[in-house]
């Protein structure tokens, strides 16, 4: 027979670690939100999320903002000004390299291009694998470190990998169709 002690107990026990984790599974939760928002398609679409759509919309373009300035600030960007913009734009329409549009004009990210300055293999195999037309979602793969992708300190970011090509397909191959390295 349960007396009400005892069943009270078995379900505060089984609830605990509901309790425990609710606050970190919140905070997943809130950065997975604010990063799938922040890399919102190309034509404004955004997440619906319980705020106001005037909060929503402004909160977005703010989040969106600050992860873009923070990919572009960490890498090498070549912008679309070289004699050669007919060839980058060739490369990119092969599906050889991507590009992304920041304060109005183009930009290449270095990690694509060898020595010579010609695509590096593993960019288009890796874009093949992303299945993603997104070129600031792309851009964001290879920038986050991927736990597909580890060195003695821990995950690393795909663009630091590019010479790792079996490691880098891997990861490229799990995240499929979403930004997450």
């Amino acid at each position: 027979m349960k007396t009400s002690f005892v069943f009270e107990f078995l379900k505060a026990a089984k609830q605990g670690p509901r309790f425990f984790f609710a606050p970190l599974l919140g905070a997943i939760n809130g950065f997975r939100d604010a990063v799938r928002q922040a890399m919102s398609e190309p034509d404004g679409r955004v997440i619906k999320n319980s705020y106001s759509k005037e909060f929503e919309m402004r909160n977005d373009t703010h989040h969106r903002d600050e992860i873009r300035e923070a990919i572009f600030r960490s890498s090498t960007w070549l912008p679309d000004e070289s004699q050669e913009i007919e060839l980058l734009r060739s490369w990119e329409a092969g599906g050889r390299i991507f590009s992304v549009e920041y304060k109005g004009r183009r930009y290449y990210a270095a990690y694509q291009f060898d020595v010579d300055g010609t695509p590096l293999p593993i960019i288009g195999e890796v874009l093949l694998r992303l299945h993603s037309k997104n070129p600031w979602r792309i851009a964001a793969w290879f920038h986050f470190p991927s736990s597909w992708i580890c060195d003695d300190a821990g995950p690393v970011a795909p663009k630091n990998a590019v010479s790792r090509s079996a490691e880098i397909l891997k990861a490229a191959n799990q995240a499929g169709g979403t930004y997450i390295a």
